[in-house]
């Protein structure tokens, strides 16, 4: 149900998709997620997300906007029609719209085994 309702607003997330291509970009370097490989995203959410509009007959292509600040600033321009994969905060809830999230992203701090450092749950 989820990956319905994403694939429905992401349908309905610019004018530009009745047209041409839907232009999407991503954060260019956070692999395994996201890659930039000379221009061309790779990764998991690429993939991903290839596979979603492929199987609704959503016609894509995956851009490589320039550094992250720049691929925000694109889609605000509307020079990209959206960005996949990007976290959720109140400032950035005010200028984008977002979907239901299509995959969860746990992020954790990693310490060396001999560190004095102490973490809990």
């Amino acid at each position: 149900m989820r990956l319905v309702i994403f694939i429905i607003l992401m349908c309905c997330f610019s004018v530009n998709t009745l047209a041409a291509d839907l232009i999407i970009s991503s954060h260019p370097d956070y692999p395994p997620y996201f890659k930039n490989n000379n221009g061309k995203m790779n990764g998991m959410v690429p993939n991903i997300v290839a596979k979603i509009f492929e199987k609704a007959n959503i016609s894509h292509k995956f851009e490589y906007a320039g550094p992250w600040k720049r691929v925000q600033k694109k889609l605000e321009k509307g020079e990209i029609d959206m960005i996949a994969g990007i976290y959720y905060t109140e400032e950035r809830a005010k200028k984008y719209q977002y979907t239901v999230s299509f995959m969860d992203d746990p992020v954790s701090i990693f310490v060396s085994v001999d560190s004095n450092q102490v973490f809990s749950q």
